[in-house]
């Protein structure tokens, strides 16, 4: 039940905060519910593209359809921890000619062996990217490119806010 309550709300769309509250009672554990009360403390100031930036966030690639752009720090790349306090990518969508903030997506480097990154109840949310970027770029899936024998780059994609067209939910 937590590592679903991870995917439905951490790692997907969390529609509304009275809706997210409501699951995160009925399904998430009080630990998954902090972390994403973490998650979203962190990246609120980085509402404005501007202050991103200003922190050495830089805008990498395209805007993906339903994953936005993609900014990353590379000096919280280097990190390589696992830390809902300093996000390596922050991810952006552009609606109504606005560039709005939805969320994060956390990244690990993985050497064959050494154990998932972060809490116990994440581990099943992580995906890895260890394709080449023509793989990985138009990947439906990045299982077939699972490497757990090799170093790999994992990934955990934490949306906190969905934005379409005429509408907007925190």
């Amino acid at each position: 039940a937590v590592a679903q309550c991870v995917v439905a709300v951490l790692a997907a769309l969390c529609l509304s905060p009275v809706l997210a509250g409501a699951q995160h009672a009925s399904t998430c554990s009080d630990e998954a519910s902090a972390l994403i009360e973490q998650v979203r403390a962190a990246v609120a100031r980085y509402e404005n593209v501007e202050e991103a930036i200003a922190q050495g966030y830089r805008r990498v690639g395209h805007d993906f359809p339903a994953m936005g752009e993609h900014w990353i720090s590379l000096r919280e790349a280097a990190h390589d921890q696992f830390d809902p306090a300093r996000p390596q990518i922050l991810l952006y969508m552009n609606a109504q000619g606005k560039r709005r903030l939805v969320g994060t997506a956390f990244t690990a480097i993985q050497d064959p062996g050494e154990p998932m990154p972060g809490p116990r109840f994440l581990h099943g949310a992580w995906h890895e990217h260890s394709g080449t970027l023509d793989d990985e770029l138009f990947a439906a899936d990045h299982s077939s490119n699972a490497a757990p024998d090799r170093m790999r780059v994992l990934v955990l994609h934490a949306w906190t806010r969905w934005v379409v067209p005429g509408y907007e939910f925190a």
